[in-house]
């Protein structure tokens, strides 16, 4: 049955009941009690990991998708402050592919319109009130078995889409000289990204595809990479030529972006009067649109990946494309044009994100592994470490160490392969990562707001680097192997600096990961090593009231240890995933696999 809509509430507070408190004075009161116990225990941050597209909506305005700049968004920040939450850690907010939602191949620059608050346009007569109330009624995830409270984003995409034409449409007929010279003001500001990819958007609509790979002429392929003087005037004829004649297209998505934007910065202020930070979250991979406009930038036929491991025998060919380390940095150690593009993404993070950034794969910018691009990412076929291949034919330019500081006794992707590393070696290793510190400590942005997702397989390089920089990385306590005392995901094991958490977008559900070991009796050694861990002479869990007795055939009993080995782990920084959070069961993403189910 489908929703019923009607006003849009306005439900203020309406988050008090449910933490069982009747009054804001409450409230408060829980609030404090709960900052007290988190300082008690040395904990500094406590953060909600929730990407965009999760955020809820309010009772009867689910549109199918999140926005993390409306009303909903506030309550639930309301709501999470009550329990000592002081930050939220988003996931990439850039511009998604109709045909693939993973954030983590999302543009750049630009942002996605999917965030975009509809209802923030009814109230600012960009939009109807009808056109938002039928694409609430209208969302197939409303009544598709199973599907209640999951995004629905083919649906989305378009109606979004849809809806933000006719705000444009609206917009211009409104003629507000006000909202005019803000937008001209957005579109002057942000030229150096906004129009390359605004002409991408009406190219593809050109191509009536938006892969720019499969575009039927050679010119639009490389249109602001010219490859000879005359192609340049070719070129520049043809920028002017689709600027007039896709001229709604480009306006349009100059538009959205604008919004977009503005609605960001209005709850950015929000947020900051709550005493509350948003975390961005930067990924490794870069975007169609981002490689067709900056492509000469790119190392032509090689792409980033994983090696080989226990979970995949042949590696994991993730099709990313690498910077050319030869244009990140000069002979005399000034930025190149990879570098200057580097700084500008980090610089817009940044800016947009003082509460700091989660840099994904950190592997990726110190010691990657690449492979031929359409080739398996395995030793054989080519692969190697971009930085630590001395030896290979194609890579040994890129090498920032010589052979004999290799140990040939280790296959090439082995984590201790690199050997007696130098000063020199470390500074050279983490170019990419002072470029990093520099743009963080432009914006004034600390060092401890810097997160560096280090999961997966760690090399000298990549430990010697974080080391230098004393940079936080992450732990996961599902990833433990309890049966190892020093084991690098056990909570007892993790530095004061590193943010621990049960599990990410790409776990099982904690509740979910709990009830499979239980099902299938798996459980036991992991409840020896929460036993021995937490009852320990000088644990700060050891004055915990925790059911120990009954966790051998307790789940509850056992979740209830888990969340206390984070609290009780040395670590000043406590993330929690939204759906352990709130006990959702559902999985989030499925890493590797595609379609709709994910994200």
């Amino acid at each position: 049955m489908a929703t019923t809509v009607g006003k849009k509430p306005k439900a203020k507070q309406a988050w008090l009941p449910i933490v069982g408190c009747q009054s804001e004075k409450d409230a408060n009161d829980l609030n404090q009690a709960i900052k007290d116990a988190l300082s008690s225990l040395g904990k500094e941050d406590l953060s909600l990991i929730v990407h965009g597209s999760s955020f809820p909506s309010l009772p009867g305005w689910d549109t199918g998708f999140g926005s993390p700049y409306g009303e909903a968004a506030k309550q639930l920040i309301s709501y999470l402050k009550t329990f000592g939450f002081n930050s939220i850690q988003l996931g990439p907010g850039g511009k998604t592919k109709f045909i693939d939602s993973s954030p983590y191949v999302s543009t750049t620059f630009s942002g996605n319109p999917l965030f975009i608050d509809l209802h923030q346009l009814v109230e600012e007569s960009l939009l109807k009130e009808c056109t938002v109330e039928s694409i609430c009624h209208n969302n197939p995830s409303l009544e598709e078995a199973g599907q209640k409270h999951r995004t629905a984003y083919e649906y989305i995409y378009q109606q979004q889409s849809d809806a933000l034409k006719q705000a444009y449409g609206n917009f211009e007929k409104l003629n507000d000289t006000k909202l005019k010279t803000e937008f001209e003001k957005f579109c002057k500001s942000n030229q150096h990204w906004l129009e390359n990819d605004a002409l991408y958007e009406a190219l593809s609509e050109i191509h009536q595809n938006d892969y720019w790979p499969n575009w039927s002429s050679d010119l639009d392929k490389r249109l602001l990479n010219p490859h000879s003087e005359s192609e340049q005037q070719q070129a520049k004829t043809r920028v002017e030529e689709i600027q007039k004649s896709q001229k709604g297209i480009i306006q349009q998505y100059k538009f959205e972006q604008w919004l977009l934007d503005r609605q960001k910065k209005s709850f950015l202020s929000w947020v900051k009067e709550q005493g509350v930070l948003l975390i961005a979250d930067r990924q490794v991979g870069f975007s169609e649109r981002d490689v067709w406009a900056y492509q000469t930038l790119f190392l032509q036929g090689w792409s980033l990946g994983a090696p080989p491991d226990y979970f995949s025998k042949d590696g994991q060919a993730w099709a990313m494309p690498m910077l050319n380390p030869e244009l990140i940095f000069n002979e005399d150690g000034s930025l190149g044009p990879a570098g200057d593009f580097l700084k500008a993404i980090f610089d817009k993070t940044f800016s947009e994100n003082p509460g700091g950034v989660r840099i994904d794969h950190i592997i990726g910018l110190i010691d990657p592994w690449v492979y031929p691009t359409k080739k398996h990412p395995k030793a054989e076929d080519g692969a190697g470490r971009l930085f630590s291949s001395p030896e290979h034919p194609d890579l040994a330019k890129f090498s920032k160490i010589n052979g004999d500081q290799l140990n040939h006794s280790f296959e090439s992707f082995h984590e201790e392969r690199v050997q007696h590393l130098s000063d020199d070696n470390v500074k050279h290793y983490g170019q990419i990562i002072q470029l990093v510190l520099d743009c963080a400590k432009t914006h004034a942005v600390p060092l401890n707001s810097i997160i560096c997702e280090d999961l997966g397989t760690l090399t000298a390089p990549v430990k010697a680097v974080l080391e230098n920089f004393a940079l936080s990385g992450i732990r996961v306590t599902q990833f433990v192997e309890p049966e190892k005392d020093d084991h690098l995901y056990r909570g007892k094991n993790s530095a004061v600096k590193h943010w621990m958490m049960a599990g990410s977008h790409d776990n099982e559900p904690l509740y979910r990961w709990i009830k499979s070991l239980y099902s299938e009796n798996r459980q036991h050694s992991h409840v020896a090593q929460l036993k021995q861990d937490l009852q320990s002479p000088g644990s700060l869990a050891s004055t915990f009231e925790l059911p120990f007795g009954t966790m051998p055939h307790d789940s509850k009993a056992f979740l209830l240890a888990k969340y206390a080995e984070l609290f009780a782990s040395p670590s000043k920084h406590i993330q929690i995933f939204f759906s352990d959070f709130f006990g959702i069961d559902g999985l989030y993403n499925r890493p590797g696999r595609g379609g709709k189910k994910n994200w």
